[in-house]
């Protein structure tokens, strides 16, 4: 049993990339039809521009984290190869 469904996935994997998308959609629209008939108004630009803003905040905060560990990882390999090559070369003098 197992094994069919994991060959009905593999076989139907784009049908079901789609319809997950499809249904991902639709969730996704039904805030907006909802609020369509209240009397509230509902900006949708203002809220994806709010969310937009949000997330882009929240990007950089974790590229600030992770820019100083990048940079040291990336410079210890020159930095133990530089130091390697000056010891061989301190003691072959």
């Amino acid at each position: 049993m197992k094994g069919n469904f994991k060959e009905f996935v593999r076989n139907k994997k784009v049908a079901l990339t789609a319809l997950a998308t499809s249904a991902t959609t639709a969730l996704m629209s039904l805030p907006v039809l909802a609020v369509g008939e209240s009397s509230t108004s509902f900006d949708a630009s203002e809220v994806l521009s709010t969310g937009l803003n949000g997330a882009s905040s929240e990007f950089m905060k974790y590229v600030a984290i992770i820019v100083p560990i990048a940079i040291g990882i990336m410079v210890a390999p020159f930095a133990l190869r530089k130091g390697i090559a000056l010891f061989k070369s301190l003691a072959s003098k």
